[in-house]
């Protein structure tokens, strides 16, 4: 469980970061209005360091969008998970993104990743 404060003034939005040991976590934002934790849209990076000894260790990153109110708190739950989330997944459910999506068509001979943008409304 993870509590978040606000000590602004001013209403925030901003990326939340919570770090984890390994990628098979998710996390869940209480919502006061319905009075439960829901899913939310997040996402996971990998971070490996170098130090100078030649030695190198692995983190993960949980990236999650907040919006908190001056003076406010909002509670996540970060759920142990059996596989590794995928973010496309995610925002397929996402009511707000079912209108458009990007999509990840394949690398080409060059090594760059090419994306397919559809949005359906257009």
């Amino acid at each position: 469980m993870v509590v978040v404060h606000n000590s602004q003034a001013r209403a925030q939005k901003n990326l939340m970061r919570i770090l984890l040991p390994c990628p098979t976590y998710k996390p869940q934002v209480w919502n006061k209005e319905k009075n439960a934790f829901q899913d939310t849209i997040f996402d996971i990076i990998e971070q490996t360091h170098y130090a100078h000894n030649g030695t190198n260790t692995t983190d993960f990153v949980l990236f999650l969008e907040t919006n908190l109110l001056p003076d406010e708190i909002t509670l996540v739950k970060v759920i142990k998970t059996k596989s590794k989330p995928n973010l496309a997944q995610q925002l397929l459910k996402d009511k707000k993104a079912a209108d458009y999506g990007l999509m990840v068509q394949g690398v080409s001979d060059l090594g760059d990743v090419i994306f397919q943008f559809e949005n359906k409304k257009l």
